[in-house]
């Protein structure tokens, strides 16, 4: 039996279109699921880099807020820091005293009082020298960082020059 050229053609397309559904079928839909399946991911995985690019921010901002807040508390614990360190600021009260070319005469320190949370200590200083370097020691206590209040102070001349000075200061600290 012959077949006619129309019968081979229409033959020839059903093979090339079994072929191409074939294709579609069983390897183009496969790859075209997988496709969609991967932007799903990639998708998903956007949405969570934003997420974490946020809480990192929020982070970074948490740890600057942490860093600045730490920076403060240093400030506060120079001003008056914790813990009975008072004896150890009323050596270096003396040590600055001698910086400044002064002589001690007298550096007492009084019995400290408690107050909400709070020691304070009075310390009588009596220092001997030049009246110039006496006012620069009494800018030190003024502009030091921790918290000193002058209760008293006073000043007799011994001559042009040199004085002596009387002071009253109280001195604080966090109590433990």
């Amino acid at each position: 039996m012959k077949k006619s050229k129309i019968e081979t053609i229409i033959i020839l397309l059903l093979v090339i279109g079994g072929i191409v559904f074939g294709y579609y079928k069983y390897v183009f839909h496969d790859q075209l699921v997988k496709i969609i399946e991967m932007k799903k991911e990639v998708k998903n995985n956007e949405a969570i880099l934003l997420k974490l690019r946020e809480i990192m921010q929020d982070k970074n901002g948490t740890m600057t807020k942490i860093a600045k807040y730490e920076n403060e508390a240093a400030v506060l614990d120079k001003a008056i820091p914790q813990g009975t360190s008072n004896y150890d600021f009323i050596l270096q009260l003396y040590n600055t005293i001698k910086s400044y070319g002064l002589t001690a005469k007298n550096l007492e320190p009084q019995k400290s009082s408690s107050d909400k949370g709070y020691i304070s200590q009075t310390v009588n200083i009596v220092v001997s020298g030049k009246k110039d370097n006496i006012l620069n020691f009494i800018k030190y206590l003024q502009d030091n960082p921790r918290r000193i209040q002058i209760k008293e102070f006073s000043i007799k001349d011994i001559n042009v020059n040199e004085a002596d000075a009387n002071l009253k200061i109280n001195i604080f600290s966090v109590s433990n």
